[in-house]
């Protein structure tokens, strides 16, 4: 879509009369046209105008809306102050001395407004001011209106206003003071002189031949010459300084493509093309290069003839410092690492032959060579294959220590294939160079985890069994969580199952005389465990040791809003054991009797021993309390 634009003109023009008000607006005038500058004629568009208190972000004053069409030259006019209100009141006299026109458009004749521009209006428009010396009745308080009255005064062609109005050098038709109005002349014909007057016209005189386009010149350029015909030349100046038949510049630099050149050459977005010819960087024997933009790759001549391809941008160095590839003046190529082909590799130089293997000296260089006939071959052909059947293979080494050493270098195995052991009795061992880590098969369908080569569970770590248990003899750390019956734990530890016993934690030897639990640290240490098996004891311990100094303490918290609330609490000061609340009561409420000292309770509370109360509350008297020979208490009479 064509980004549109305005060509704006506002215009403040108000008209007042002695028999009518001051209107409320001024006009506004536009040329609506698209990016190219073309005019859009008779379509329908939408203005939104606000008008702005002090700056161009100041806060709306007014704002109203109109919906008008083109003409056949793309001009609207519309009146500010006449369109539908969306906010304000249109009451110059109260929005102070700077105001601006923020304006927008909708080119589809809709409300999605898109702003253009915001203008300021120079000040507020001399009707609206006068209009509140009429509403305002302003008065100078001194009833004399003779005294508003200023003259003017002329000397010479100083105009002066009297009252401190200030004054201004008029023009003269001479080179003295003042702006020289009219002093600017043309030639005249017999009839005129002077300036001319409105009564004698100034005229251009004619050449007499009676055609005009005689009088029209062409303009032409030569080199830096620039000339018009029946004229004089002159010399353009430029940015190139001319030594025939070249240009050169002695300074800044030359974009082609932009206008804004980083280096002495340019060149944005586009190609360079040399028709039979070179490109030559540098003076005979200077160290030249090609680089990237990001400077981080590019080709140099360290030494004359040798090409380097480099992977940094410090050409100071030494030339193999960060060479990665050399193309040599005698035509060597030189690799810095490992050289990849994708494709066949053919080797053209020495004495190739059918059956002829590259055989490396001592100082690397490979020649052909015809493989010895007979036994003394390095492989043994047999049909297909081929073999060794004695010595040690070596794959990156010339001293291989195993029947196969593959030395700095991996194993590929592609899909579908896999490593196998000879027979399903033997196990291997894939070990770290220092032996000190590996991983083993010593029993069928398990794989052990050692620190060690000895070949005994004693230095196994980790063994992942056949039926899929993994055993593990010593710590496990995990920096995540762990998931027990779920692949997306949410705590360190999360256990979902549906079996009873979700988690048990037991004795790994029978009758053992430690106590296993479940150990809580925070300042001290919280330790819940079964006590004693046989009894099915379940124990709370503030430590677990035989000797503690501080108490077990069992807390039960009730509902709680802002803290974490009240409690009852069970605890055992290592001499008595307490009940106890830090708030309200202690309601026992058993489905049957309480017992204190007996199993067998026969009444609501059955003490088995003497029973003592420190206090008894006051209240009415409601006769004695008798003891019956059971030992309960009774308000009947004794018998």
């Amino acid at each position: 879509m064509k980004k549109l634009f305005l060509t704006v003109f506002l215009t403040a023009t108000i008209f007042s009369s002695a028999f009518a008000q001051v209107p409320a607006s001024f006009n506004y005038q536009a040329v609506v046209r698209n990016s190219a500058g073309e005019i859009l004629a008779n379509k329908t568009v939408s203005f939104r105008i606000s008008l702005l208190q002090g700056s161009e972000t100041g806060t709306v004053v007014y704002s109203e809306t109109h919906t008008l069409s083109t003409n056949d030259f793309g001009l609207v006019n519309l009146k500010i102050g006449k369109g539908t209100k969306l906010s304000g009141n249109f009451s110059p006299a109260d929005w102070g001395e700077v105001i601006f026109t923020k304006v927008e458009i909708d080119p589809a004749g809709g409300s999605s407004f898109s702003e253009l521009a915001t203008s300021k209006l120079s000040s507020v428009p001399f009707a609206f001011k006068a209009q509140t010396v009429v509403n305002d009745k302003v008065d100078d308080a001194d009833a004399d209106p003779t005294n508003e009255i200023q003259k003017l005064k002329l000397t010479g062609t100083l105009l002066e206003l009297s009252d401190g109005g200030g004054s201004v050098t008029l023009p003269t038709s001479g080179s003295g003071g003042g702006d020289n109005w009219g002093a600017q002349t043309v030639k005249t014909d017999a009839s005129l002189t002077g300036n001319g007057t409105s009564g004698n016209p100034l005229s251009v005189v004619a050449d007499g031949d009676g055609d005009d386009t005689n009088e029209l010149q062409t303009l032409s350029i030569k080199g830096q010459m620039l000339g018009i015909s029946d004229g004089n030349t002159i010399e353009v100046p430029s940015a190139w300084s001319r030594n025939d038949p070249s240009i050169f510049r002695r300074d800044g630099n030359v974009g082609i493509g932009l206008s804004s050149p980083t280096d002495l050459l340019h060149i944005g977005d586009g190609n360079i093309r040399i028709n039979n010819g070179k490109l030559i960087l540098g003076e005979s024997g200077a160290s030249s290069q090609f680089s990237t933009q990001g400077n981080d790759t590019y080709i140099t001549n360290f030494s004359a003839g040798d090409i380097y391809f480099n992977t940094k941008t410090d050409p100071s160095v030494t030339a193999t410092a960060y060479a990665r590839l050399r193309i040599t003046n005698n035509g060597d190529v030189l690799a810095y690492n490992n050289l990849v082909v994708s494709k066949n590799i053919t080797i053209e130089g020495g004495t190739p032959g059918a059956g002829k293997v590259l055989t490396s000296d001592a100082t690397g260089k490979a020649s052909w060579q015809t493989p010895a006939s007979g036994g003394s071959s390095l492989w043994t052909e047999s049909g297909s294959n081929i073999y060794r059947s004695s010595g040690n293979v070596g794959i990156g080494t010339t001293t291989p220590a195993e029947k196969l050493h593959v030395s700095d270098g991996n194993i590929q195995l592609d899909e579908g294939h896999r490593l196998k052991i000879a027979n399903s009795t033997s196990h291997f061992d894939i070990s770290t160079s220092d032996n000190s880590t590996f991983f083993s098969s010593y029993s069928t369908g398990s794989i052990y985890f050692l620190t060690s080569l000895t070949a005994n569970n004693a230095t196994t770590r980790m063994i992942i069994h056949g039926n899929g248990n993994v055993d593990l003899n010593n710590n496990l750390s995990v920096e995540g969580n762990v998931g027990i019956g779920t692949s997306s734990p949410t705590a360190p530890l999360e256990i979902k199952s549906n079996e009873v016993n979700a988690l048990i934690i037991g004795s790994a030897t029978a009758n053992y005389n430690q106590r296993p639990g479940i150990q809580f640290k925070n300042n001290t240490s919280q330790f819940i465990a079964g006590d004693d098996g046989s009894n099915e004891i379940f124990g709370f311990y503030s430590k677990w040791a035989s000797t503690r100094a501080h108490d077990a303490q069992l807390r039960v918290y009730g509902k709680a809003s802002s803290s974490w609330g009240k409690y009852i609490q069970l605890t055992h000061d290592g001499t008595n054991g307490f009940i106890s609340t830090d708030a309200g009561n202690i309601d026992i409420t058993p489905a049957g009797n309480v017992g204190i000292k007996t199993h067998s309770p026969t009444e609501a509370l059955d003490v088995n021993g003497n029973a003592r109360f420190e206090k008894i509350a006051s209240g009415a008297y409601s006769g004695p309390v008798n003891r019956t020979s059971d030992g309960t208490l009774t308000t009947a009479s004794s018998d």
